[in-house]
């Protein structure tokens, strides 16, 4: 079974894919302190965002940025609560340097 209304779904993933390319274009290298500031930033901005004009859901949100070197991230999730309410959302986007995966997880407080 899918989310009731799967444009909530999809608002979703598209704010977290935004918040995500705007600090990739503008982060290229990499360097240890900022990319540690970048995985708090990204998923904090990102809840962030999203419960400004959404308040029907609890939600978390973590972030892995890896060099393109180590390795390539295979996502997946999985959500075990009420289907037709809940949901997680993966997104995966990199740049020449880094990969940067951010999981998202929705919970219907209604």
């Amino acid at each position: 079974m899918e989310v009731e209304d799967s444009s909530i779904k999809e608002s979703f993933e598209n704010e977290a894919k935004k918040v995500i390319e705007t600090f990739i274009q503008h982060h290229t290298e990499w360097n240890d302190e900022t990319i540690t500031g970048l995985a708090n930033k990204i998923p904090s901005d990102i809840v962030s965002n999203i419960y400004k004009s959404n308040k029907d859901y609890k939600l978390i949100a973590n972030c892995v940025i890896s060099k393109k070197n180590q390795i390539n991230p295979k996502v997946d999730s999985i959500s075990m609560w009420e289907p037709d309410k809940d949901f997680c959302v993966s997104v995966c986007l990199d740049n020449e340097r880094y990969y940067c995966v951010v999981n998202l997880y929705a919970v219907s407080l209604n």
